[in-house]
């Protein structure tokens, strides 16, 4: 039996998009003549993921896998609700989520070993679309949210002025209470001091236009953009949000009486948000 080269195994699998184990095994049992082994994947139907590759990717799922103070959250794509409930397609997500908790990596492309292998046996073009990692500091706490069967994922990171409110109970469900409120209201950003000034500035001109048949004095419309602006950032920074579970205070004021009861700083540093078919 030929000797297969690392070499020859990539070169098949950029041929073919197969994956690197299928590849191997194309060649050993070809006697590492390339193309009797593109030939023999053809035949056993591992050549055509490329093919798939143009096919969308509307279902599949939000995961998340904690490991002390690192936390792996990825959005892995699949064509139907079918595959995403594989066995294959379940395995594939846990192994992808054991390699970014080992590397610490968010590029998808060190994983695609694991998503090649899945769309060679059943066919569907799979996608792997985000990778998040986060490492916690000492002092930081992530709480994790699953919502509709693995539709919406979230994670927020807290700092925090004690460390030892990560064990808290009521800290804890505060946490979980804020996740769960950035599953619900789709946040963009933690504060609206993150928010660009090209962005708010493309937001006045979009209410400019909208007042350009007003005759009010331009002093007022100036006041009413403001209160536009105010509005539109209450909609899409998650301090400002009203809480989902009491629309009566904001997240900042949920965070600030939290920190009040329990003694200690509290600091919601960031959070993602990940959703099927976005």
């Amino acid at each position: 039996m030929a000797t297969i080269s690392a070499a020859e195994v990539k070169k098949l699998k950029d041929l073919t998009n197969a994956g690197m184990m299928d590849c191997k095994k194309a060649l050993e049992e070809s006697d590492g003549d390339m193309d009797k082994a593109l030939k023999l994947l053809k035949e056993k139907g591992l050549a055509d993921a490329k093919k798939r590759g143009d096919r969308e990717t509307k279902e599949g799922g939000v995961y998340i896998k904690a490991d002390g103070s690192k936390v792996a959250m990825i959005l892995l794509g699949c064509e139907t609700d079918f595959v995403s409930g594989n066995d294959l397609f379940k395995a594939a997500k846990d192994k992808i989520l054991d390699g970014v908790l080992s590397t610490g990596s968010e590029d998808a492309n060190k994983y695609q070993d694991n998503v090649q292998d899945v769309i060679s046996q059943t066919k569907e073009n799979i996608e792997l679309k985000k990778v998040r990692f986060i490492e916690l500091k000492d002092n930081q706490y992530a709480a994790t949210y699953i919502h509709g069967n693995n539709k919406i994922g979230v994670a927020v990171v807290f700092e925090l002025g004690n460390s030892s409110l990560k064990t808290n109970g009521d800290f804890k469900d505060a946490a979980q209470n804020v996740a769960l409120h950035i599953a619900a209201c789709s946040p963009f950003y933690t504060s609206s001091n993150e928010v660009p000034a090209k962005e708010i500035d493309e937001q006045k001109e979009i209410f400019l236009k909208q007042m350009e048949s007003d005759n009010k004095p331009a002093n007022i419309k100036e006041n009413i953009i403001k209160g536009k602006i105010a509005k539109h950032l209450a909609e899409i920074c998650l301090l400002d949000q009203k809480y989902v579970k009491d629309d009566k205070v904001s997240i900042q004021k949920y965070i600030e009486d939290t920190a009040k009861k329990l003694g200690s700083d509290i600091k919601i540093v960031k959070f993602f948000r990940d959703m099927v078919g976005a």
